[in-house]
């Protein structure tokens, strides 16, 4: 299994903070927010990392080489303007090369382990499995539109999300 990494947005909505900084590099706790989704990876056992980057490619390369201690390797995928999420799998297609892979969003930060998704996904034989989250905010963020606890649509950012467009708990 692999995975691809998305940090190639621009972080408007932490202007002033993304100025100067990539959102995925700003610190938490004196680390760069993507250095705990890339430590959930690897404590699930992946090795294959793509980063998608943007604008601020040259940041997080630089970043990422500094402080890469894991036994991993990491591969940049620039993505020349954020266009979502499906055209950032659509760019490291040559990258996931038909493998299974884990999609995680550069500023998430998980609170538990990714070994249930992982092993979910193994057991069920799933084409896919998200983690969602409810939210007070769903038009600040993308939006999974569910039917019987199947996404049928996922809508980025939605002015006016409709009713059936909420999020669900990650541990339900």
């Amino acid at each position: 299994m692999k995975a691809i990494i998305l940090c190639a947005g621009r972080g408007n909505r932490l202007i002033p903070l993304t100025f100067t900084k990539a959102k995925p590099l700003l610190p938490v706790a004196n680390r760069p927010l993507v250095s705990y989704g890339i430590e959930a990876l690897v404590e699930v056992g992946i090795k294959e990392i793509g980063i998608i980057v943007g604008e601020t490619k040259h940041d997080i390369i630089r970043e990422l080489s500094a402080i890469n201690t894991w036994d991993i390797n990491l591969t940049y995928i620039e993505q020349k303007e954020p266009r979502g999420l499906a055209h950032a799998v659509s760019i490291a297609k040559d990258f996931i090369d038909g493998d299974d892979f884990v999609m995680y969003l550069g500023d998430n930060i998980f609170q538990e382990s990714l070994h249930r998704l992982v092993e979910d996904f193994n057991n069920y034989n799933a084409n896919s499995i998200i983690f969602l989250h409810r939210t007070e905010q769903p038009q600040l963020y993308g939006i999974a539109e569910l039917n019987h606890n199947q996404v049928v649509q996922v809508v980025e950012k939605p002015k006016e999300p409709p009713e059936s467009m909420l999020f669900i708990p990650a541990n339900n």
